[in-house]
């Protein structure tokens, strides 16, 4: 997967008025459940890309000839919704029909909406299908996928600056959903819920609780069950006071972005009685902060550097950068929420590093 030399897309759009969410469905095609099994093979298992939370997601290919009015050949992705998901790769949770309905028409509302519409780092919704004889929902993306976030957390081709990159990007596509209007939480990040296109821009597919900042009544499902979110990712302060904020989301990216310099996933540390020692008991274990303050990240303090020994013999890398960006990853995933930065601030000091900026 060859790296791009172009600059992060500028994720600034203008202010959406909230009737613009409404029903925009007309701008995707309405497709039946054999035409998502003609762009798959079958689903054959040779275009499966991966599981993720309670979907599956497969390479596709638009024929030479076109297809429902697409012309030229071209590379889709196509999800499809299952009952039974994957929580983080290893816990296996239940999901009702019903549920799996409501986020699916929800997803097609939403990415066909001026605001998905207007984003580098959300898919391009193309066509959807829904046959509720056979509980059959997929929706197909205009997008080249080349695997998950989670995939590449230990690959040694994914280098020091695209890593760098991914995380600036990423933070981009946050600041843009919490911050500007309408202002959405995510609610369930993780670095499975995040796919990598052949120039390394991170694409967020997975909307089970991504819900309005403003309406944050609980799940937008009527059955009785609780989403917590992906283990690693969930933020503690949440689990202990069901407190619903944009800092939640914040420390989601704080444990991506610890994956990122560890070249670790957070769950790598399997315990011998099956329970995980997540990557953030680490980060909290190893490295306390003096002035847990994001203002003072630049400041004189202890220095401290979690960033993987092979990315220091990389070229791009700069030792400074290296400990600033472990200090943000360190304040984003700090158990007191008046010491975790907001996701402009985080944008801001990622703009900083001398790798972003080009003056490596």
């Amino acid at each position: 997967m060859p790296p791009s030399d172009e600059e992060a897309p500028s994720t600034e759009v203008l202010t959406v008025p909230k009737q613009d969410l409404l029903d925009l469905t007309n701008k995707a095609l309405t497709v039946a459940e054999q035409d998502l099994i003609d762009l798959t093979n079958n689903f054959s298992p040779e275009n499966l890309i991966c599981k993720a939370q309670f979907c599956r997601l497969y390479r596709g290919k638009v024929p030479p000839q076109g297809w429902k009015g697409i012309e030229g050949e071209r590379n889709v992705t196509v999800k499809v919704w299952e009952e039974t998901g994957v929580n983080s790769g290893t816990a296996a949770a239940h999901k009702f029909y019903e549920d799996l309905v409501h986020n699916f028409e929800f997803e097609k509302g939403f990415l066909t909406s001026t605001k998905a519409t207007s984003s580098d780092y959300l898919p391009r919704l193309i066509a959807h299908a829904r046959e509720d004889t056979s509980n059959f929902l997929g929706v197909v993306y205009d997008l080249h996928s080349v695997n998950t976030l989670r995939h590449f957390i230990r690959e040694e081709e994914f280098e020091w600056q695209e890593r760098v990159k991914v995380a600036t990007r990423l933070a981009q596509l946050l600041r843009f959903l919490i911050h500007d209007e309408p202002r959405y939480l995510i609610q369930d990040l993780s670095a499975a819920h995040i796919m990598l296109d052949k120039d390394w821009n991170p694409i967020l597919f997975n909307y089970f609780n991504l819900a309005l900042a403003e309406d944050l009544k609980g799940p937008q499902y009527s059955t009785d069950r609780l989403e917590y979110g992906s283990n690693g990712y969930i933020d503690p302060v949440w689990l202990g006071s069901c407190w619903r904020g944009e800092y939640g989301d914040v420390f989601a990216f704080g444990v991506i972005l610890c994956e990122l310099l560890y070249k670790r996933r957070v769950d790598d540390n399997v315990l011998p009685d099956g329970s995980c020692f997540f990557l953030t008991f680490e980060v909290w274990r190893d490295f306390p902060l003096e002035k847990p303050k994001f203002k003072s990240l630049f400041k004189k303090q202890r220095e401290f550097s979690f960033v993987h020994q092979t990315f220091r013999e990389d070229p791009h890398f700069n030792k400074l950068d290296g400990s600033k960006i472990s200090k943000l990853a360190r304040l984003c995933v700090d158990l007191e929420l008046k010491n975790r930065p907001d996701m402009k601030q985080v944008v801001k000091c990622l703009k900083q590093l001398h790798v972003v900026r080009g003056d490596h």
